[in-house]
C-alpha cells in the first residue's frame, strides 16, 4: 500500500507531540487535492466517492458533537455493516474521540443491537427502534439532523489514542499502522486508494 505523510496542523517537536487528525488525512485533504470524485469505498452493492463519504462523516460527526462529545472521550461502536462502521469510525476520529470495542467508560454508543445502550449515555441506533427518546436516536433521523450542522475537524495531539481494543490503546494519531481494519482504512484512504469493504 502506498502512503502519504500525515498532515500536521502543528508540527511535532522535541517537547511536544504536534497536532493532527486522521479523518482530515483520509478525507478532507483528498478533497483539497481535487480527489472529491475519486472512489473511496466499494461494497457489493456500489461504489462511494470521497465527497459522499466526507458528507456522511461530517453529518454523523455533527450529531455526535451535538451530544457534547469531546476529544479523548470514548465512543463504543458495534455495527455489523462495514460501510456504516467505516463512517462511524471516521466520524469519531474527526471529533478526536477514541473508538473502543466496549461500552466501559463510553460517552456515546453507536450500535445495531450488538452493543447494549447505556442508561444516560447518548446512543445512535442503526436498524433498531429507540426505547428512550431522550438518549437514543435512530440513525437516519440523526444523519438528517447532522447534515444541517456538519462537524469540522478537531486538532488532536499526535500521541493521543485513536483506537482501543480490550482496554489497550492499539492506534495513536501519529502512528496509524496497527494491523486492524480501522488502521488499514485510514491509511488506504489517506494514500488515495479505494477500500473494498
Amino acid at each position: 500500500m502506498a502512503t502519504r505523510d500525515l498532515t500536521w496542523f502543528r508540527a511535532p517537536g522535541a517537547d511536544r507531540p504536534g497536532t493532527t487528525n486522521l479523518c482530515y488525512h483520509a478525507l478532507d485533504l483528498r478533497v483539497i487535492r481535487g480527489e472529491a470524485s475519486a472512489p473511496a469505498l466499494t461494497t457489493a452493492t456500489g461504489s462511494y466517492d470521497v465527497a459522499w463519504l466526507l458528507e456522511q462523516v461530517g453529518a454523523l460527526g455533527g450529531v455526535m458533537r451535538s451530544f457534547d462529545l469531546a476529544p479523548g472521550q470514548q465512543v463504543a461502536i458495534g455495527l455489523a455493516d462495514p460501510l456504516t462502521e467505516a463512517v462511524a469510525f471516521l466520524a469519531a476520529l474527526r471529533l478526536g474521540a477514541v473508538v473502543a470495542d466496549t461500552t466501559d467508560r463510553a460517552s456515546m454508543v453507536l450500535t445495531d443491537g450488538s452493543l447494549e445502550p447505556l442508561g444516560g449515555v447518548p446512543a445512535l441506533l442503526h436498524g433498531v427502534a429507540s426505547q428512550d427518546p431522550v438518549w437514543q436516536l435512530e440513525w437516519e433521523f440523526a444523519l438528517s439532523a447532522g447534515r444541517t450542522d456538519p462537524a469540522p475537524v478537531v486538532d488532536v495531539a499526535g500521541d493521543a489514542p485513536a483506537l482501543q481494543v480490550d482496554g489497550e490503546t492499539v492506534l495513536t494519531r501519529d502512528v496509524p499502522t496497527h494491523d486492524s481494519a480501522a488502521a488499514r482504512l485510514v491509511m488506504a484512504l489517506g494514500a488515495g486508494e479505494a477500500v473494498a469493504l
